[in-house]
C-alpha cells in the first residue's frame, strides 16, 4: 500500500484519537485522583485493573500494550474485571483462547472475574444465539481448569467451592481481596427463563458463602483493607435494590457489619471511570456507609486502566490514578492487528467497519461517545429514575 494511501487511511483515526482524549478528561471529571508528588503514603499493595475490554479486534493491541505498560512495573498482579469481548460481538472459542493467551503470556499473575459479555449475553442473536450455561462451562474451562492461564498460584487464592472456581480471596500485604462473581445484565435475573433464575440463585449462594468466609478470615486476621473484584455495576445508589443484584446488596451491608476496616468496591460494566462513595447519597443508614468506596474502571471505545494504592491515612485509604494509552499510539497500532483478513476469516468475524468504510465510522464514533456519556451520567445522576433493565446494559455493550 502506497504511503499516501496508509496516510489517507489512518486520517480519520487521528480525528477520533483525539475525540478520545478529550472525552476521557470530561468523562473522569470530579474524580478525587492523587496528584503527582502529593500521593499518600503507601503501605505497599499496589496493583493495576482493566475491565470491558478488548472490545473486537480493533483494540486488541492497545490493550495488549495498556498490559504490557503495567507489567513493567511489575505489581504483584494484574486484575481484569470482565467482558473481554463486545456483548454484540460471537461468543467463540477462538475469542476465549486468543484473551486467555494474552493473560498466560503476562510476567505477572492475573485475576479474572467473568463479564456478561463472556457468557450471559451469548443467548444474544448478534453474539450467536448461544445457550448461556454452556458458554459459562466453556469459559471456566478456558480460564480457569489449566492452572497456566492465569498462573497466579503464588497469591495462594483460596476458592471456597470447586463448582465454582471464578470465586475466590486471598490476604495480600495484609489486605483482604476477594473474587465474586457479578455480572451485568441484571446479574443474569430472567425471571421468564427458568435455567438462568436457577443459575442465578445458586450463584448468588456461592457468592454470600465466599463473602461470609472472606470477612470473618478479615476480621479474623485484622486485614487493613477489603478489596471486592466483581464486574457488574450493582446500582449502588439505587433503593430499593435491583433485582439481579438485592442478593449482593445484602450481603454487603452484612460485611460492613461485621468487618470495621475500609472497603473497595472494584467494578466495570458501564464504561465510566468513577471513584465516590455511593453509599453516603441514598443508603446513608446502612451501617459503615461511609467505609465503602467503589472504583469503576474505565472500558471500551476509551481503553484505559487503574493504579489501586493502599494508604495508611484512614481517611483516604485507597490512592486512585487512571492511566490511558497515548492516542498516537492507540490508535497508530491499529493497523497490523486489524488488517490480519485471513485473522479474521479464522475467527468466523467480520471486518470492522473502520477498514470497510471509515469516514462512516468516525462519525458513528462520535456519536457513540455523546449517546455513551449522556447514558452513563444520567444513570449516576439519579440512578433511581432509570429502568434498571435498561440501565444494566445501557453503557455496558459497546
Amino acid at each position: 500500500m502506497a504511503a499516501t494511501e496508509v496516510r489517507g487511511l489512518l486520517r480519520p483515526f487521528w480525528r477520533i484519537a483525539l475525540l478520545t482524549l478529550l472525552f476521557n478528561l470530561f468523562w473522569g471529571r470530579g474524580a478525587a485522583l492523587p496528584l503527582e508528588g502529593s500521593e499518600p503514603p503507601g503501605t505497599g499493595l499496589r496493583f493495576f485493573v482493566v475491565g470491558d475490554a478488548p472490545y473486537g479486534n480493533a483494540e486488541y493491541a492497545p490493550f495488549k500494550r495498556l498490559l504490557q505498560e503495567a507489567a513493567e512495573q511489575a505489581p504483584p498482579f494484574i486484575v481484569h474485571v470482565g467482558d473481554i469481548k463486545g456483548g454484540g460481538e460471537p461468543c467463540t472459542e477462538a475469542r476465549n483462547r486468543r484473551i486467555a493467551g494474552l493473560f498466560q503470556d503476562q510476567p505477572v499473575p492475573m485475576l479474572y472475574t467473568p463479564g456478561d459479555n463472556e457468557w450471559t449475553d451469548c443467548h444474544r442473536q448478534s453474539a450467536g444465539g448461544l445457550d448461556p450455561l454452556e458458554r459459562l462451562t466453556a469459559l471456566r474451562a478456558r480460564f480457569f481448569a489449566d492452572p497456566e492461564v492465569l498462573h497466579n498460584a503464588a497469591l495462594d487464592l483460596r476458592v471456597p467451592d470447586p463448582a465454582y472456581p471464578e470465586n475466590a480471596y486471598t490476604l495480600k500485604d495484609g489486605v483482604m481481596l476477594v473474587l465474586l462473581h457479578l455480572v451485568g445484565s441484571d446479574n443474569n435475573h430472567r425471571s421468564k427463563n427458568t435455567a438462568a433464575m436457577a443459575e442465578w440463585r445458586q450463584r448468588s449462594a456461592a457468592n454470600r458463602r465466599l463473602l461470609r468466609e472472606a470477612t470473618r478470615v478479615a476480621q479474623q486476621s485484622q486485614a487493613r483493607a477489603m478489596v471486592l473484584l466483581f464486574h457488574a455495576n450493582p446500582l449502588f445508589e439505587r433503593s430499593p435494590a435491583s433485582p439481579g443484584f438485592a442478593p449482593f446488596m445484602a450481603d454487603l451491608e452484612a460485611l460492613l457489619s461485621s468487618y470495621s476496616g475500609p472497603v473497595l468496591a472494584v467494578h466495570g460494566d458501564t464504561h465510566r471511570f468513577q471513584f465516590n462513595q455511593p453509599l453516603l447519597r441514598t443508603r446513608s443508614r446502612v451501617k459503615g456507609a461511609e467505609r465503602l468506596w467503589r472504583l469503576e474502571v474505565p472500558g471500551s471505545p476509551f481503553l484505559g486502566g487503574v493504579w489501586v494504592s493502599l494508604t495508611s491515612d484512614p481517611a483516604e485509604p485507597f490512592a486512585i490514578s487512571v492511566v490511558y494509552p497515548s492516542a498516537v499510539e492507540a490508535f497508530t497500532s491499529i493497523s497490523p492487528d486489524v488488517g490480519s483478513h485471513r485473522e479474521q476469516r479464522d475467527h468466523r468475524e467480520r471486518v470492522p467497519r473502520a477498514w470497510a468504510q471509515p469516514q462512516a465510522y468516525e462519525a458513528s464514533a462520535s456519536k457513540t461517545i455523546l449517546s455513551a456519556s449522556q447514558a452513563c451520567d444520567n444513570r449516576v445522576a439519579d440512578v433511581a429514575l432509570v429502568d434498571p433493565r435498561r440501565a444494566s446494559c445501557t453503557c455496558c455493550d459497546g
